[in-house]
């Protein structure tokens, strides 16, 4: 989103942050629009993008994509790289949990935490057990494919949540808030993907 944000004020010209030889980018799906236009501000800084919920503790996989390699791009989005060593990956689809394929992603290891404050509840919904091993996964709520041989990509959300400039929020927040403001009946929200 800064970067956006910077690419739309056009205040600055290529080569502006020539200084800056590493960015690390978390929080939201990064696009190769957005990538390039780093790289046209920035052109000696490396690029990582760094894919980490916040019950996670920072980051839980990542790739250098300063220069993507054939398969790293997806529907113009740039992919969410392997799990770091301590990390495991799984996909749970219509029940069944797997190294592979597409579903929504779980992730086990160290970095994962081990429950929400007087949320019991929530933590049975977002918590789980991989069956052979009994390692704790969070279920994150982001749709993913997983291969052994290939990068791996977010494929977008699973449930009404929605990134707006990073901050995550809820459709239902929205259409509460609208409620509250405006005398109406039966709003709807809709995300609407502009390309920059």
């Amino acid at each position: 989103s800064f970067i956006n944000h910077l690419d739309h004020l056009r205040k600055y010209n290529s080569h502006t942050f020539n200084r800056i030889r590493k960015t690390m980018i978390c929080g939201e799906a990064l696009t190769l629009v957005i990538q390039q236009a780093w790289r046209a501000l920035a052109p000696n800084s490396q690029i990582f993008n760094l894919y980490g919920p916040t019950e996670c503790t920072v980051s839980v996989s990542g790739k250098d994509v300063t220069h993507p390699q054939e398969g790293d791009v997806r529907h113009g989005v740039l992919t969410i790289g392997n799990a770091w060593d301590n990390t495991q990956f799984y996909v749970l689809n219509e029940g069944h949990i797997s190294q592979k394929g597409q579903g929504e992603l779980l992730v086990g290891g160290p970095q994962v935490f081990d429950g929400y404050f007087r949320e019991g509840r929530v933590c049975r919904e977002k918590l789980v057990e991989e069956p052979q091993t009994g390692l704790l996964l969070y279920r994150t709520g982001d749709n993913v494919e997983l291969s052994p041989t290939k990068p791996n990509h977010y494929l977008g959300r699973g449930d009404d949540q929605l990134q707006i400039r990073g901050h995550r929020t809820q459709k239902n927040e929205i259409l509460h808030l609208i409620c509250q403001t405006i005398p109406c009946s039966g709003p709807i929200v809709l995300r609407i993907e502009f390309a920059v």
